[in-house]
Formats: C-alpha cells, structure tokens, sequence
C-alpha cells in the first residue's frame, strides 16, 4: 500500500511535492506540475492533500445547538462579517465537531484543486497544512525557507520564513510556544534559535499517517462522474457501454411510456369529438363529456320495446315465407307489419288471413294486383302491442 502526502510549492497551487511511503515508510519525494498529478498517482491507496493555511479562514466555534449545512454556516459568519473580505457566497465552508473548528476556503480555488482529483482511484483527504502540527500545541515549524504554525485553537497559518518575524509580532507577548525544524536557522529571528527541537517533515508525515480519526478532518468532496465510477467498480469498456445502454433504457422508457400515453389520449379525444360532431355539427368544446352526451340526446326518443305479442307475430309470418314473400318490415312505432309479396297464389293468401283472424289481428291486402302469376303487392298486418 503507498500513501502519497501531497505539499504545493506556490500559492498558485500548480507545481507540488509528492511525498510517496511504502508500508515500511520508506519513501521517495517527486516535483511536478498539478495537471500530471493522476499520472503519477496511479497505483497509490491513500492521498493525503496539503493545502496552505493561509489561504484558509478559521474561527473556533462551540456548536452547542447542533446547526448543520447553511444555518450552521449562517451563525459562524455572522460572528466575523465585519472581517471578511469576501462573499459568503463565494466561500466554501467546513466544519470539525471534533476540533470544534469553522474553516473556510475561497470555492474557486478549491474546486480548481479538486478536479485533479475527482477520478482518481483512490482515498482523498484534504487538510490545512498546518494538521501536520496538531499533536505538539501552540507550535512553528520551519524548513528550508517556509514555515507552517499551529494553535491550541486548531487554527493555523504559514508562509515564508521572511514574514516569520511580522507574524510573530502578532502574538501576545509573552506567548509560548514550540519551535520545530530539522536544520538549524541563518538570519535575524525574534526568538531562540538555539531552543529548536529537532523535527523533520517526515517525522510530521508519521505522526499524520498514525491519526486514527481523520476521516472527521477530511475536507474534500468528490464529485461523481462516469470515469470514478469505472474505476471504483473495475469495469471493462464493454461492461461501462453495457451499464450505459441499460441505463439509457432505463431513462428513456418513462420518456417513451409517457410519449405513447399522451398519443393515445390524444387519438382518444378526437374520436370523441368525431362522435360528438356527428351529433351536432356546431360542437367546438370538450368538457364533460358524460354531461354534455346527455345533453346532446336529451330530446332523441326512447327505444320501444318489442312485446311478447310482436315477437309471436313475427315467428308466424317467417315461418311461412318461401319464394312468394320477399321482404318482412316491421314497423314497432306503428304496431304494423308489412309484407311485400311476388306470385303469391290466392290460396296462400286465404291460409294467411285465416291465421291471422285467429289471432284477431286486421289484414290489408288491398294493395296487392293480381296477374297470370299470382299476386303482387303489399300486405298490412295491424295488431295490437298490449
């Protein structure tokens, strides 16, 4: 497993040192540019993201009444407003219940940092460079021409060694605190060279990689995308299309269910209209249509309905059709049958009548021609519905 503890050269945050340990803590330090950083990176488990105190603000913050996200962000702001130069809208914001320490970050710079880092393979945590100093308390750490310092308040700040000595004028005098480096000191400081304890910036990488609760410091905040995904599950360009079809698919059926629900609806009115349209040609609107069918065939008649006595008749004058008969219309408004009748002989003629005097019904066959063949015409039969 390689852990890689990650230091900025510049405050443009484009060039870095990549500190890179093995389990063993053995290690090896490579410079480079920030864009070839996931090169480098690719088979490291753990990144450990130094970002420079001082482009951090810090405010010790007791959250006593448990606010979170914007109102917690809300409460700290307003306690500094008169101090800040910046937009809080313009700041990224974090907070450590742990530490019971507010911080905050320009969002611009942040993202442009992260980004390098949103698809690499790998656990990413990012902390204030100052972290490194939180086990040794009031503290200055000084190597070649750079110095990071640490409070008991866990807030921090570094710089060049040339500024060492106006930031120092800032604390309260008679402060102590603990001078940390690893090479001895050349030039004009305010304080005892000579008290140095000896300490290496790979004794601060041990101390940080032996934390056993950063997670709770961490400030990044990955951003999802395709090329992470891929990665953290190990899939094949094939497997990636394959998921990518499938969800297309899956986003897509909805789209085209609701598409194919909407034509129909749309095909439904219509004929509906069609239908209303034919029962009055003046129809523009579709509002109701249960209520405005109703009113549509409010004045349209009733259906009568055939009596048992229709359907007798009926039966009796088809049971007697052969070639001489026709046509049968049966007329319920009217209570009449009409036969129309082609060389029909006058004995079939006197069998009908007298089948229909025994049902006392009435007869009209003055209607019918007689000719060489038979008879010709229309029969009336009256009979009575009740």
């Amino acid at each position: 497993m390689i852990n890689s503890i990650l230091h900025f050269t510049d405050l443009s945050l484009k060039s870095v040192d990549v500190h890179s340990y093995q389990s063993d803590m053995s290690h090896t330090v490579v410079s480079m540019e920030l864009p070839d950083i996931q090169k480098h990176l690719v088979n490291t488990s753990n990144i450990f993201l130094m970002l420079p105190s001082q482009l951090f603000g810090f405010l010790s913050y007791q959250n006593d009444q448990h606010y979170k996200g914007e109102v917690l962000q809300a409460n700290v702001f307003a306690q500094i407003e008169d101090q800040l130069i910046s937009d809080v809208s313009s700041l990224q914001f974090f907070y450590s219940a742990e530490l019971k320490l507010a911080s905050w970050i320009d969002s611009e710079i942040y993202h442009s940092v992260i980004s390098f880092f949103d698809d690499v393979d790998a656990e990413i945590t990012i902390l204030p460079e100052h972290f490194l100093l939180q086990s040794n308390g009031t503290s200055i750490f000084i190597q070649d021409n750079y110095f990071i310092a640490a409070f008991r308040d866990h807030a921090g700040f570094g710089g060049s060694l040339a500024t060492l000595t106006n930031y120092i004028d800032t604390f309260d005098p008679g402060a102590n605190f603990t001078l940390l480096g690893e090479h001895p000191i050349d030039g004009d400081l305010p304080f005892d060279v000579t008290q140095m304890q000896s300490c290496s910036l790979h004794d601060l990488h041990a101390q940080l990689l032996e934390h056993e609760n950063l997670a709770s410091l961490n400030m990044f905040r990955r951003r999802l995308s395709i090329n992470h995904l891929k990665l953290m599950l190990k899939l094949t360009t094939l497997e990636s299309r394959l998921i990518g079809a499938a969800l297309i698919i899956i986003f897509l059926a909805p789209l085209a269910i609701n598409s194919l629900l909407s034509f129909f609806l749309s095909s439904y009115q219509d004929s509906t209209m069609e239908v209303f349209r034919q029962l009055n040609p003046s129809f523009t609107r579709l509002v109701d249509p249960k209520a405005q069918i109703d009113d549509l065939t409010r004045d349209i008649p009733l259906q009568i309905t055939a009596s048992s006595q229709d359907l007798n008749v009926l039966n009796y004058i088809e049971s007697l059709a052969d070639e001489s008969i026709r046509k049968i219309q049966v007329d319920l408004r009217n209570n009449t049958v009409k036969a129309t009748v082609e060389n029909l002989s006058p004995y079939k003629l006197g069998l009908i009548q007298a089948a229909i005097n025994q049902r006392n019904l009435t007869m009209n066959s003055n209607n019918l021609v007689e000719s060489a063949d038979g008879l010709y015409g229309l029969i009336t039969i009256q009979y009575n519905a009740e």
